[in-house]
């Protein structure tokens, strides 16, 4: 703990003098992500060094309009202004493609945070940063890969359990976009984020700078420990996520990608195709709008629910046979 601290304040105070109003902030949540993901400090440091953070006032697309950012990426953040209030930040790791005389080309930018100071307190804001950093963390190691598929050039881009293919036909025209993962990982990354939280509460407990101190307990202590973002997604996923099994072998392989992994120690007590079945139930809960078939959404819940518990009998089981 205290070498992560010691170490957070040496990479924050690259960027910012001790006196910046945000030295504390970014000392705390280099600090709680150091410590949610050991292992990975010098990619996170390195991470951390290089990404372009963003702090600024309006809602995120207008933050993006004003730097010139393409959008595209930013799917699904809502076309209504009177929405955009909920998205209270966006990351990117900074791969892009051009089409240059008929060829793909892949660029590695930098990568970027940009968060919303409107509409939010600084403990949002600091539950917001680490939640977004978490995204890049999860998709700088193994986060892109280039291949053919059928002869067509092929782009995966992965962040966390979330990935994204793009795939191109022979005239470089784009036949294909698919994701997968996507509103499991964000829930992931919501449950990892209130864990880096707890981390950073935990940090007043031996820290002596002044300035660390009176940050960290002028946060709303109560709202840090919540669960904030994708709520009731979240909610349902900890009925798996708070059996050891499920988070440890999440937590072993998400940093380096290695779904496949994650998948298989999953199918391995549910049986085959199980994961992307509980995925699935996931996003379908998620993509329900206000309009829904109530016994649609009441099935997907027990489902979800019978499966949790079947999981639960699995690794009862299992530990009655060492």
């Amino acid at each position: 703990m205290v070498e992560n601290y010691v170490l957070a304040k040496k990479i924050v105070s690259k960027k910012l003098d001790s006196n910046h109003t945000m030295y504390p902030f970014m000392v705390c949540s280099l600090y709680g992500l150091l410590c949610k993901y050991p292992g990975h400090e010098e990619m996170i440091t390195s991470l951390f060094s290089t990404t372009d953070i963003i702090f600024e006032k309006g809602p995120v697309e207008e933050i993006l309009r004003r730097h010139q950012i393409d959008m595209d990426f930013a799917d699904p953040i809502p076309d209504d202004p009177e929405s955009s209030i909920s998205t209270l930040g966006v990351s990117n790791q900074g791969h892009s493609f051009l089409l240059d005389h008929g060829e793909v080309i892949y660029e590695k930018n930098k990568p970027f945070v940009i968060c919303s100071t409107s509409y939010t307190n600084m403990t949002r804001l600091l539950n917001t940063f680490c939640h977004e950093m978490g995204h890049l963390i999860k998709g700088e190691e193994n986060g892109f890969h280039h291949t053919m598929v059928n002869d067509q050039p092929t782009f995966i881009i992965r962040t966390g359990m979330a990935y994204i293919i793009y795939m191109y036909d022979k005239d470089f025209t784009e036949v294909e976009l698919s994701n997968s993962f996507g509103v499991l990982d964000e829930a992931i990354n919501c449950i990892q984020t209130t864990d880096v939280m707890k981390e950073i509460l935990a940090l007043d407990t031996f820290v002596e700078d002044d300035s660390i101190h009176s940050f960290i307990q002028s946060l709303d202590k109560e709202d840090m420990i919540k669960d904030h973002g994708y709520e009731d997604i979240v909610l349902l996923l900890r009925l798996f996520w708070d059996q050891d099994s499920f988070k440890d072998s999440i937590e072993a392989h998400i940093v380096h990608g290695g779904i496949d992994s994650i998948v298989s120690d999953f199918d391995s007590m549910m049986g085959d195709g199980s994961f992307q079945k509980m995925s699935e139930i996931l996003e379908e809960l998620y993509e329900m709008g206000e309009e829904y078939d109530e016994d649609r959404f009441n099935f997907l819940i027990d489902s979800f629910k019978e499966m949790s518990e079947q999981y639960r009998s699995q690794i009862k089981a299992r530990k009655k046979d060492i």
